[in-house]
């Protein structure tokens, strides 16, 4: 603010002063809630309320063209300097309340706005910054908690539920470095029971950076036996993978390197390599289902680094499994089939398939093979409901085939169906297929699981 300025506000009595307050109102009504957040100098706690209102007001009104988190920076500033004005006066609660209204205020709608440069995260790390005064000035436990609990709030969304936003790391550094060693065993559970479920490959991220957190917080007091529990749940496989080589267990450790997701396996088996174990490092990248993804180029080229021969026609086999994820049906299903057991791989293929969507009723003969092939016979049976006329017919013969080598009745069974329907259906190619499929029922004494 400029000196004329001062000296204007300087000149003017209270009445004024008053005046003035009232016209600014007028001009810009959103300013209202200002004047229910007190002073430093006055006597009465603060509220959250009013402070989470101008919070959301510019954020709900800030834009969204590439200026719009600058904008929401600079209004969002002096309410950030409201804190700094409690702290200094002594009104450590006060501060307390401004800086974790406006931190969690922002993080509920920080997904609705658009913060081209982080200006509006840097808020946020800001109050962030000011709830670790406040733990500085505090010595209540009670307190003291509540703003671990708030520091915590900002590291987990932005950390375990959403993230990287550029909000976890100030918040991770209090909880770490301005703690005492009780509150820092009391965060470390409180981080591993947040840690996020799920087999998706960003569940697994927050789960990894999660748990490096809780390494941080208490990773030094930990026995063997409790650091490979936090491991286990963060999955931190690497630093697992020395645990378990250090303590004699390297049939666990080769097992950790085979179950790895294909993102994850190279790096593991170079590292049981310089445990000295590079055989079963090579063993466990061969026979590692990653080598089949189409984007996994590292892992193949692990593999001619390490000498180790690629499965024939692997090209041909990666084009009809990309093929089969693009247009996922029968035609692509029976060419992938074929491309994988050309290269010796459809066990393989067939046992790491994906999910293919259960509620799309045109995946159903796909899932029916699928099923079949794995053996699953209710699953198969299960599939072919509700599919009619020629649908029908060419699953049931698909399924039927698959099956005659894991349960020939129920094959039998099929078939039995789809020649009585063929025989109703009374077209003269519907009598050519009957006759066939009498042929196929005729012969049934031969199949592998009836002999």
């Amino acid at each position: 603010m400029s000196d004329p300025v001062h000296r204007r506000l300087d000149e003017l009595d209270r009445d004024q002063l008053v005046a003035l307050v009232h016209r600014l109102l007028d001009r810009e009504p959103s300013l209202a809630d200002l004047v229910q957040i007190p002073l430093p100098s006055e006597r009465r706690p603060i509220q959250p309320e009013p402070v989470a209102a101008q919070v959301t007001e510019i954020l709900l009104t800030m834009g969204d063209d590439w200026r719009a988190s600058m904008r929401a920076e600079r209004e969002l500033t002096p309410l950030v300097g409201l804190g700094t004005h409690f702290l200094d006066a002594g009104a450590v609660a006060d501060a307390h309340v401004v800086w974790r209204t406006i931190a969690l205020t922002v993080l509920r709608h920080y997904l609705s706005i658009r913060d081209e440069e982080s200006e509006v995260a840097g808020i946020v790390n800001e109050c962030v910054t000011g709830l670790g005064k406040c733990l500085d000035q505090t010595t209540d436990c009670a307190a003291r908690r509540a703003i671990l609990d708030d520091v915590f709030s900002v590291f987990r969304w932005d950390c375990l539920e959403h993230g990287s936003f550029g909000m976890d790391e100030p918040a991770a550094t209090i909880l770490v470095e301005r703690t005492t060693a009780v509150e820092r065993e009391a965060m470390a559970a409180i981080t591993l029971a947040a840690l996020p479920s799920g087999s998706h490959s960003h569940a697994r991220w927050h789960r990894q950076h999660g748990g490096r957190l809780v390494l941080r917080l208490v990773g030094d007091s930990l026995g063997p036996v409790e650091r490979e529990r936090v491991l286990a749940a963060a999955e931190l496989d690497a630093e697992r993978l020395d645990l378990l080589v250090a303590a004699g267990r390297v049939a666990e450790a080769i097992a950790l390197v085979r179950a790895a997701p294909g993102s994850d396996v190279a790096d593991l088996a170079d590292r049981l390599i310089r445990h000295g174990h590079r055989e079963p490092a090579r063993d466990a990248v061969r026979d590692h289902a990653g080598m089949l993804s189409t984007s996994n180029h590292h892992l193949r080229s692990w593999m001619q680094d390490h000498d180790l021969p690629l499965p024939p026609k692997l090209d041909s086999l990666l084009e009809a499994l990309s093929s089969f994820n693009v247009r996922t049906d029968i035609g692509h299903y029976k060419a992938l089939r074929e491309a994988a057991c050309a290269s010796g791989q459809w066990p393989r293929v067939l046992d790491h398939l994906e999910a293919i969507d259960a509620t799309r009723s045109k995946y159903q003969p796909v899932r029916a093979r699928i099923a079949a092939d794995r053996g699953d016979v209710g699953g198969a049976l299960a599939e072919l409901d509700g599919l009619k006329d020629s649908t029908w017919r060419a699953a049931t013969e698909d399924v039927a085939r698959s099956l005659e080598v894991y349960d020939a009745d129920a094959a039998l069974a099929l078939y039995q169906k789809l020649l009585d329907d063929l025989r109703a259906h009374g077209t003269a190619h519907a009598r050519k297929r009957a006759d066939e499929v009498a042929e196929r029922i005729a012969a049934a004494r031969a199949w592998p699981s009836r002999r």
